[in-house]
This record gives structure tokens, sequence and C-alpha cells, in this order.
């Protein structure tokens, strides 16, 4: 499992980043895609993250975890009254 780390849409490759409600992925060639994966709590995601490679041939195929991920709040569990 590699790490990624937590960036932007343009600076370095690979990273994460939150646009609107999605998560987008960037590959090491910097192709982006989002994530429609199950992501843990610890930023985990599963299944494995393929990279789409639309415009060119990319063999970026890992199972990764997300640095410095934290849930969106719409899917934390609410508190036990």
């Amino acid at each position: 499992m590699i790490s990624i780390p937590h960036g932007n849409a343009t600076g370095p490759a690979p990273s994460w980043y939150q646009w609107g409600q999605l998560t987008m992925l960037r590959c090491p060639r910097g192709h982006v895609a989002s994530l429609d994966h199950d992501i843990a709590a610890d930023g985990a995601v599963s299944p494995s993250a393929v990279c789409p490679g639309d415009r060119m041939p990319c063999d970026f195929h890992e199972f990764i975890r997300l640095e410095g991920w934290s849930a969106p709040l719409a899917e934390m569990e609410a508190p036990n009254d």
C-alpha cells in the first residue's frame, strides 16, 4: 500500500484533494480521476485505485492510503444519545 499526500489540482503528483463532494486522485503522471471507492477512517482506499489514463496509457494501479484523510461530516455516524 502506498501513501498519497493531500494536495490540489495543480500541485505535485501523486496527490488527492476534495472538489466539492468528490474526492479526486492525481496519479504520478498527473492524470485526474474521482475516487468512487470506499475510504476507511484511516484513509485506506478499497478496492485498489486504477488510473483511467484517458489521454495516454498509464499503468498506475495501486492500493493506496490518503494521507490526512478525515471522513466528510455526512459520512460520520451520529453520536449515541
